[in-house]
């Protein structure tokens, strides 16, 4: 197994001055070059194989290092957790250097709203997330702040990714606050009310949460219910398969929940 790399171990940093600051000169490609390999990561569009679109996004990234979206792509498709997650470092600190060592200081309420940080955000998401996959719950949290800071109307729907992990890291003013923020007619916000109502052990009103979150989604309340919970969901919902992957880590090793799920 290859040693996770150190330099994973950074936490990318919100100010691009800083950022900047401490990056070496780049040479970055031209115009042409850049265009050339655009069009050759093209290829993965006509190859459904992930193994296949791995080898073209590796190849245009030799070619052409400074390419964001060939960054994205080694990172969304590589089947090693190290040449993953750095890729995605690259693609996201790649993405910031293109927007400008400023741009983060203009007086804007969400960033999103501009389309060219749509390719910043996508992959500052991707790493985000990939780390939280791989169980970097701290390493993963700043970056996921910075995400739902820049962003209020929150795209990716990172908050969930961060009530995760402050359930895991047991910070429930965070994720309390958080909660105010969030639509209650939304499944996952109804379910994640219930989940920290439990852990106060306020259990009439995770009770209350529980019928609500059911009402709009049975099958979250399905999963809930399985003891243990299991690893991969098999049921056939996207939905509750999303919940899993995301709060399945916070979850585990609650005892007598799936009982107290069913008693509702």
């Amino acid at each position: 197994m290859r040693q996770f790399p150190k330099n994973l171990e950074m936490t990318y940093q919100l100010s691009l001055d800083h950022f900047l600051a401490e990056q070496q000169e780049l040479e970055f490609d031209s115009v042409d070059e850049y265009q050339a390999a655009l069009s050759k990561l093209d290829g993965i569009k006509r190859v459904r194989s992930c193994t296949h679109r791995y080898e073209i996004a590796r190849a245009v990234v030799d070619q052409c290092p400074h390419c964001v979206e060939a960054q994205l792509a080694v990172g969304l498709y590589s089947a090693q957790l190290d040449e993953r997650l750095q890729a995605l470092l690259q693609a996201a600190q790649l993405a910031a250097i293109r927007l400008g060592q400023d741009y983060f200081t203009k007086d804007m309420q969400d960033y999103y709203l501009n389309q060219e940080t749509h390719l910043f955000f996508r992959s500052k998401t991707a790493y985000a997330v990939a780390l939280f996959d791989a169980g970097f719950m701290r390493k993963s949290r700043p970056h996921l702040e910075t995400i739902k800071r820049l962003n209020p109307g929150d795209i990716f729907k990172v908050s969930h990714y961060l009530l995760s992990i402050y359930l895991i890291l047991e910070d429930k003013e965070s994720g309390y606050r958080l909660i105010q923020e969030m639509d209650e007619r939304d499944a996952f916000t109804c379910y994640t009310k219930a989940l920290y109502a439990y852990k106060d052990m306020e259990f009439e009103e995770a009770r209350h949460w529980l019928r609500v979150g059911r009402e709009y989604d049975e099958t979250i309340y399905l999963l809930l219910c399985k003891e243990p919970l299991p690893y991969t969901n098999d049921y056939d919902s996207s939905l509750a398969a999303h919940f899993l992957a995301i709060y399945g880590k916070a979850l585990r090793g609650w005892k007598d929940f799936s009982s107290f799920v069913k008693s509702i």
